[in-house]
């Protein structure tokens, strides 16, 4: 706790402070450990929700091969054969 430290040499702060950075240091890996496997899981949760949702998709595009891709690619055609008569 820092008691007692006023009759250390400076080499045995020296270790000590080698020793907390060492000790920090495996803290800090152990968090980043627990972190990065509690962002799996959390990845892992909403994908096998995505995945029947991707191929209902992809069955009803395959059961409409010619549907429109968006309502902005509505075309209107005017198409005449033979003369055309003005009114």
């Amino acid at each position: 706790m820092g008691e007692g430290l006023g009759s250390c040499s400076m080499e045995e702060l020296q270790q000590i402070e080698q020793q907390l950075e060492k000790s920090v240091s495996v803290v800090r890996a152990r968090k980043n450990q627990v972190y990065k496997n509690q962002i799996e899981q959390l990845k892992e949760k909403p994908q096998p929700q995505a995945k029947p949702a991707a191929k209902d998709h992809q069955i009803q595009r395959e059961n409409q091969p010619y549907a429109e891709s968006s309502p902005s690619s509505d075309v209107v055609t005017e198409l005449f054969i033979g003369l055309h008569r003005s009114n």
